[in-house]
This record gives structure tokens, C-alpha cells and sequence, in this order.
């Protein structure tokens, strides 16, 4: 039986080695991950209370806004005008002519309205509507001092026919006596109907 045994001062066996495949080389896991690419960045319009929360584009890519005049077959297509202001002492007048350039009348058509003050700020007060063409169906107070309006169109608005939504807001001048900001109009229609946005600012001073 001694000859089964090993003595303190013998060499280990090789055999007694667990034998293994080398290591493979360890590929880092960033390598095999496709990079990703930031998506298009968007402005929440943030509101109080019981309001609803749109989002949209405030820069509009060329790419993604249907050609004037160009509409998909059996479809709404409404191309907006650039706002025009007429700018009173107490208050800012806004009209902006949408057209539908489509095949058909959209069962629906909401236009989202974003006043954006940048001199000067804007009344807490509901704006006046012009005309019956249109109804103001919300309105919120952002954190930012912008306003958000909604409003519904009361009548189809057929193929190759416009609309105008005119309605004064009411802006307070900085105190040097400007009142200055920007006013975005865009509008929408339920799918496959399409609709581009448009942009404009108002200067003036509280003597116009």
C-alpha cells in the first residue's frame, strides 16, 4: 500500500491537472450592439389641470410635409398659409388660411394653435373668435408662459375649398413696450388624410 502513496516532496502528476480548452477570446458586448441613433426631437406641450397633452414637430423636416397641391387618392390633404397678425393696442389679431387640396372632405379637422411670447407675455384669458367657422374646444396655460388652443372645424371642408381661423389673443408688452412672440398652426385630419403646419411671429409695440 506505501507504494500508492505520494510523498510530501513529490512533483504532482500531471495527470492530476484538470485539462481544458484554452480561453476563447472574450468579444465586448458594445461590439455586437448596432449603435443607436437619436429619433427625431419633439416638443411636448406640457398642460395643467384636466387637459389633454399634445406633441409636436416644431421644426418640420421638407421631407416629411406632402407637396402643394399633391394629395393621396381617396384622401384629405390640408396645405396651411403662413399666419398674418394685425396687431391693435390691447390685443393680437391671427388669420391663416388652410385649403384642402385633397380628393376628399376629412371627417374631422382640430388645429392645434401655440402662442409663444419671446418679449412681452400673454393675458390668462380665453382668445375671441372672429367667425363661427371654427369652435375653441380647449385651452391651457403652459409653464413656459406659452398658450396651447385647440379648436374643432364646425363644417366639412370640402375638396379645393379653404377655411380661415381668425381670432384675436391678448399679449401685455416687456417692459420696454414690445410684444413679440411666435405662433404655430397646425392642423390634423384622421389617416389616410394629411396636414402641414405653419409658423409665423408678431412684433410690435404697445403704441401700434
Amino acid at each position: 500500500m506505501a507504494g500508492l502513496l505520494f510523498g510530501s516532496n513529490a512533483a504532482p502528476s500531471a495527470s492530476l491537472r484538470p485539462l481544458s480548452a484554452p480561453p476563447e477570446p472574450e468579444v465586448p458586448v458594445t461590439a455586437q450592439q448596432p449603435p443607436v441613433s437619436p429619433g427625431p426631437t419633439r416638443r411636448r406641450v406640457v398642460t395643467t389641470g384636466a387637459h389633454l397633452a399634445w406633441s409636436t414637430p416644431v421644426i418640420l423636416a421638407a421631407s416629411s410635409l406632402p407637396a402643394h397641391g399633391v394629395a393621396v387618392s381617396g384622401a384629405a390633404s390640408i396645405v396651411t398659409g403662413q399666419p398674418v397678425f394685425t396687431i391693435p393696442t390691447s390685443h393680437v389679431r391671427v388669420s391663416t388660411v388652410m385649403r384642402n387640396v385633397g380628393t376628399v372632405a376629412p371627417s374631422a379637422l382640430t388645429v392645434m394653435v401655440r402662442l409663444t411670447p419671446t418679449q412681452g407675455g400673454l393675458e390668462d384669458r380665453p382668445p375671441t373668435i372672429l367667425d363661427d367657422t371654427f369652435s375653441l374646444t380647449d385651452r391651457a396655460v403652459n409653464g413656459d408662459g406659452s398658450q396651447t388652443l385647440l379648436w374643432t372645424k364646425n363644417a366639412p371642408l370640402e375638396p379645393n375649398a379653404s377655411t380661415t381661423l381668425r381670432f384675436d389673443f391678448f399679449a401685455t408688452p416687456s417692459t420696454s413696450g414690445i410684444r413679440q412672440g411666435n405662433v404655430l398652426v397646425s392642423p390634423s385630419v384622421p389617416p389616410p388624410g394629411s396636414a402641414t403646419s405653419n409658423t409665423a411671429n408678431y412684433l410690435s409695440t404697445v403704441s401700434a
